[in-house]
């Protein structure tokens, strides 16, 4: 079975942004959201839900990073474009501008509702298929690609 996922034709340039969303990663106010203990699991049931409750900023607290790069955080956004986020040098972390090739879904499979992400390295097809988990107080994101064991943990920007 072949997913198709929606690609839109954005111009746009791998340069940084004007958006600052906060201090660093070594920061107070994201080490303690990292570092919080579990909170309960966020449950949801369709493929909407899961975007709704995954299109937020998020800062990267353990494991493998979605797509392999350096961030220090990711945002996915309402246009279905995904960006990483960079500290700046400067102890700010800022979104780096998407291209139409970084693109993400949320697809039914058979068996569980999955994070599709296509990046623009992968030659605009689907790279990666990740499970997630939410939870709250505070939000985190738990991903984990498939084959992996260990889940990438990502805790919401404040």
């Amino acid at each position: 079975m072949k997913i198709w996922l929606p690609i839109v034709a954005l111009a746009s340039a791998c340069t940084t942004s004007d958006v600052d969303v906060g201090e660093s990663p070594e920061g107070s106010d994201y080490a303690a959201y990292c570092a919080a203990p579990d909170g309960p699991t966020h449950s949801y049931a369709t493929a909407g839900e899961a975007a709704a409750l995954v299109t937020a900023t998020w800062i990267y607290c353990s494991g493998d990073v979605l797509d392999g790069s350096t961030q220090v955080g990711i945002a996915f956004g309402a246009d279905h474009i995904f960006r990483d986020l960079e500290d700046e040098g400067s102890g700010n972390v800022v979104e780096v501008a998407g291209t139409s090739a970084d693109a993400w879904a949320v697809a039914q499979s058979t068996t569980r509702i999955e994070l599709l992400v296509t990046t623009e390295l992968s030659g605009n097809e689907l790279d990666e298929v990740w499970s997630m988990t939410f939870e709250d107080a505070p939000r985190k994101l738990l991903v984990t690609r498939d084959g992996d064991s260990e889940p990438s943990i990502y805790a919401i920007a404040p």
